[in-house]
């Protein structure tokens, strides 16, 4: 798989440099996007089902690291009495939440079997009997999964236009009090060509999501939207933004 994504970052750069196909491709626009994107969900996505052990131990190895740490920053203050992440991986996290609300029920739903085996025995291994991770798909979230607060990370930039508004559907209605997204966002994108998604490679969707809860028509008491910092994360294309939004 990273393989095949070396070879077509390489093809990608080559065809890019060349003046005819160069332009033919930066005129296509959103459809080249749409087109890479569509690799990109059929060869790459799946890697976060298929992630080894030993990428999943680095994730946990950074569960006290600045973007675990950032969002703690950002929960904590919310005083949240159930949390879920959709995302989660093997928990990491979840690790410093735990620490500081230790009486707070925290889910994680994730892909990938073994990260959620993995983290719910980091758990059990640290006496954390108020968290627990459960397998489960983004796209077939379960309608009992509701909790005080919801929250991404570096999860709905992977999601196709078409596909999220469906998906910030399901996650408001989940969100009893609060709705978390740490994703990349952009207040600028108004056109409805590129306000669901403005593609960056390798498989990063910017998006406006003021735009997309307004045509939601959801109910939504406030959302509040802070620039996330860059030695915190830095994604492709920028746009690194904190959105908590008030239901």
């Amino acid at each position: 798989m990273r393989l095949l994504h070396t070879y077509f970052k390489r093809w990608t750069t080559l065809l890019l440099s060349l003046p005819f196909p160069g332009n033919l491709l930066r005129f296509l626009g959103r459809d080249w996007g749409n087109l890479k994107s569509s690799f990109f969900k059929h060869v790459a996505y799946p890697h976060w089902s298929r992630m080894g052990l030993p990428e999943i131990r680095r994730y946990w190895d950074i569960r006290y690291g600045g973007r675990c740490r950032y969002t703690m920053e950002t929960i904590v203050p919310l005083r949240p009495r159930s949390i879920l992440e959709i995302g989660s991986n093997c928990g990491n996290n979840l690790v410093l939440l735990s620490e500081c609300l230790p009486s707070t029920e925290i889910r994680g739903i994730d892909i990938n079997a073994m990260a959620v085996t993995f983290g719910n025995g980091r758990f059990r291994s640290l006496g954390r009997g108020n968290v627990s991770l459960i397998r489960g798909n983004i796209y077939r979230l379960p309608s009992d999964s509701q909790a005080d607060l919801v929250f991404t990370w570096a999860t709905l930039l992977y999601v196709r236009p078409r596909r999220i508004k469906p998906i910030l559907f399901s996650l408001l209605r989940l969100a009893g009090k609060h709705l978390v997204l740490f994703e990349t966002h952009d207040s600028s994108l108004r056109d409805s060509a590129v306000a669901y998604g403005k593609f960056y490679y390798p498989n990063n969707w910017k998006r406006n999501y003021l735009r997309i809860i307004d045509d939601l028509g959801s109910t939504v008491r406030g959302i509040e939207t802070r620039t996330i910092p860059p030695d915190v994360w830095s994604p492709n294309g920028g746009g690194g933004t904190c959105l908590i939004i008030s239901v």
